[in-house]
C-alpha cells in the first residue's frame, strides 16, 4: 500500500519532466516545447497543492481526535 510519503516523492518526480522536456528543447530549440514544459509546470503545481492541502487537513483531523 503506498503511504503519503511515497506519493509526495513521485510528485516531487513529477517535476523532473519539466525538466527533462526543457533540456531536450534546449537543443532542439522549438517553443512548442516549452508552452508543453509550461503547461506541465502548471499542472503539477496544482497537484502538489492539492496534496499540501490533503496533508494539512489530514493533520487537522488526526489533531481533533
Amino acid at each position: 500500500m503506498t503511504d503519503r510519503f511515497e506519493l509526495e516523492q513521485k510528485i516531487m518526480k513529477m517535476f523532473e519532466i519539466v525538466e527533462d522536456v526543457r533540456l531536450v528543447n534546449s537543443y532542439i530549440e522549438d517553443p512548442r516545447l516549452e508552452a508543453l514544459a509550461t503547461l506541465w509546470a502548471i499542472k503539477i503545481e496544482d497537484l502538489w497543492q492539492t496534496f499540501e492541502e490533503y496533508v494539512k487537513d489530514e493533520h487537522k483531523a488526526k489533531s481533533k481526535k
